[in-house]
């Protein structure tokens, strides 16, 4: 495979780095945004439906305590304030998604 113009002319990337960067960061915290919207957190914290069945979507009020007694931040009121998290609560984030 042919290397990219930066790559020829400046050397690539290392491929391990020790801390996330700011657009790695941004984007971890927009695939949890995601799966909250997709209702991936449904099965373990389902909405009641009031006609009955046992699935309404995700309940986001139980999901966001819980979130907040393990000690990771709430992801939508990350975005709204713009303050991306820290390394360790992103990596909390990652595991939450694999619920």
């Amino acid at each position: 495979m042919k290397k990219l113009f930066t790559e020829r002319n400046e050397g690539s990337k290392p491929r391990i780095s020790e801390i996330l960067d700011d657009i790695t960061r941004a984007g971890l915290l927009e695939l949890v945004n995601r799966r909250m919207d997709d209702e991936w957190f449904g099965e373990k914290f389902p909405a009641n439906c009031s006609y009955g069945y046992k699935y309404a979507g995700t309940n986001l009020e139980k999901l966001k305590t819980h979130m907040a007694v393990h000690g990771v931040l709430w992801p939508l009121d990350t975005i709204e304030s713009f303050d991306l998290p820290s390394d360790g609560q992103m990596f909390c984030w990652n595991i939450l998604t694999k619920l």
